[in-house]
């Protein structure tokens, strides 16, 4: 299972993937990308969201 979320850090907000590391059973969270406007990163947010949903998202740790 994982989620999305954003975080103000300083004058950004950074959106995060948060997800189970299959191996370990860790949380990992990865930083999906950082905006100077809380509407691109709700837009990135929602974008990340509709692929978990649709079972589209690949974990950056699957990728070889």
């Amino acid at each position: 299972m994982s989620f999305a979320f954003i975080r103000k850090r300083s004058k950004n907000y950074i959106v995060y993937l948060e997800y189970k590391d299959e191996n370990s059973g860790k949380k990992i969270q990865k930083n999906m990308g950082s905006f100077e406007k809380k509407r691109d990163a709700s837009r990135k947010l929602n974008e990340l969201k509709d692929s978990i949903f649709n079972d589209e998202l690949v974990l950056p740790n699957a990728v070889n």
